[in-house]
């Protein structure tokens, strides 16, 4: 970070407190949609934390994958790929709320179609 002039520690710093603001968030809104019992917030935050770890490290290393070859890189990519691809719809089908966020998929293929509109308008 010393390229950017910026300092480590104090990168650091602000890093952990927006980490720790992040899971506070998390937390509450977890509490919430679990009916604001603990047991059942500890168990859904206990599948919450690993599974977003392993997709973010996955998401890494398949943009930076590791190997001094390339045939290296590319099986690390190939089994970071298949590792995301049975990952991820495992964390969409987790999501509560599934309408109206701008991070729903559902949303991106919801077969929104140019041609009637144009049609209309000939």
């Amino acid at each position: 970070m010393t390229y950017l002039g910026v300092n480590k520690t104090i990168a650091l710093i602000f890093a952990g407190c927006v980490a720790l603001w992040l899971l506070a968030i998390l937390t509450r809104n977890t509490y919430a949609d679990n009916g604001n019992h603990p047991g059942k917030t500890a168990l859904a935050l206990f599948t919450k934390l690993p599974l977003a770890f392993i997709w973010v490290f996955n998401l890494i290393q398949m943009l930076n994958p590791g190997g001094r070859t390339a045939a290296q890189r590319a099986q690390s990519r190939g089994s970071v790929i298949l590792v995301l691809t049975l990952l991820t719809p495992v964390i969409g089908f987790l999501v509560v709320d599934k309408t109206g966020s701008f991070f729903n998929p559902k949303q991106w293929i919801s077969g929104r179609r140019v041609g009637p509109g144009i049609r209309s308008h000939l």
